[in-house]
């Protein structure tokens, strides 16, 4: 089973990097 700190773990990581990826300047 995958548990939700992980799961909130990679969410918060891919929300970071798109993020980042979205605004270069901001990084």
């Amino acid at each position: 089973m995958i548990r939700r700190d992980l799961l909130a773990g990679l969410a918060a990581d891919l929300f970071a990097f798109g993020s980042v990826m979205r605004r270069p300047h901001h990084a």
